[in-house]
């Protein structure tokens, strides 16, 4: 009748200490069968089996993102705060018909401001593509390569950060597992021997591109960051993409200026988008919402 899913998930904090989290998944109820036997509140206790698995198995907190607030809030999840979103749009005719048909049921007006909209992101990216010059980038490489050390460099600016353990294993799980159909490229960036950036492509078979993550270093400053949000672009253009769409946050620091960052790469920032949910299962101050430097990588993958 019903089925809940939650991915375990291990966080680092600023610390270095290592937490266990759930990232919660899609409730599946068979509505006509609650119907048939009268049941009203199967995903209420279908959730609350859940928490007493997950607290059994010593699960410091459960987060993940939703568009259905209500029912989550009814349960005592926090909604902390709201993502945003950035699009530049690099083909204008096929990027519009990609976002015009993310909503089937869009209306004429709907189809006009998407037009609206399409039209001032492909200008607005352009100018800044031809403003800025890609030169004298610090060397690239590509492959899945482990990230933590670049990582505890950059929490050291974010009092209380956590962030996913993205060792070897999880960025292959995460990215070369995945079976939806998105094809993944990781840049790392390396100045004097050392990863100072990586960013995490990829690109679905209808042409829309996105940036999983950006992890910038903050030795790293103003133009060569955009440089390197513009070198991955051009790849992205050159292998197909349409657009390019970016999971943006405003939550603490760390995403406030990898966002930034991306808004002078050409990106139109929209406010817009999924809600981020979280419930402390333990009495801990040590890991708070804020905390977290998000990406699109703690999605699950799919467009």
């Amino acid at each position: 009748m019903g089925i809940q899913a939650g991915i375990p998930i291990i966080v680092k904090l600023d610390n270095g200490i290592e937490i266990s989290t759930i990232k919660s998944e899609d409730s599946l109820i068979d509505v006509d069968a609650c119907a048939q036997i009268k049941k009203t509140n199967l995903f209420n206790e279908l959730y609350s089996y859940f928490l007493e698995k997950c607290k059994e198995r010593g699960i410091t907190c459960i987060w993940g993102f939703t568009w259905a607030r209500n029912s989550l809030l009814r349960l005592g999840f926090q909604i902390p705060f709201v993502a945003g979103q950035a699009l530049i749009v690099l083909r204008p005719n096929k990027g519009y018909r990609l976002l015009s048909h993310l909503n089937p049921h869009n209306k004429r007006s709907e189809l006009i401001r998407i037009g609206m909209l399409t039209a001032l992101s492909f200008s607005y990216g352009l100018i800044k593509r031809l403003i800025i010059r890609i030169h004298k980038l610090p060397s690239f490489e590509k492959g899945v390569l482990d990230n933590t050390e670049l990582v505890e460099k950059i929490m050291e600016n974010q009092i209380g950060s956590v962030f996913i353990k993205q060792d070897y294993a999880f960025l292959k799980w995460r990215l070369c597992d995945n079976p939806y159909p998105l094809h993944y490229e990781i840049y790392n960036f390396h100045m004097d021997s050392r990863l100072v950036a990586q960013i995490v492509t990829s690109l679905h078979p209808n042409g829309q591109g996105f940036i999983e993550q950006a992890l910038i270093s903050y030795e790293i400053k103003g133009t060569t960051a955009i440089k390197m949000v513009h070198s991955v672009v051009n790849e992205l253009y050159n292998r197909g993409a349409s657009l390019v769409r970016v999971l943006t946050f405003s939550h603490n620091s760390v995403n406030i200026r990898e966002k930034a960052i991306i808004k002078s790469s050409g990106f139109f920032t929209l406010d817009r988008g999924m809600c981020f949910i979280y419930l402390p299962l333990v009495n801990s101050s040590s890991v708070l919402p804020e905390g977290f430097i998000l990406s699109r990588l703690y999605t699950q993958g799919h467009c």
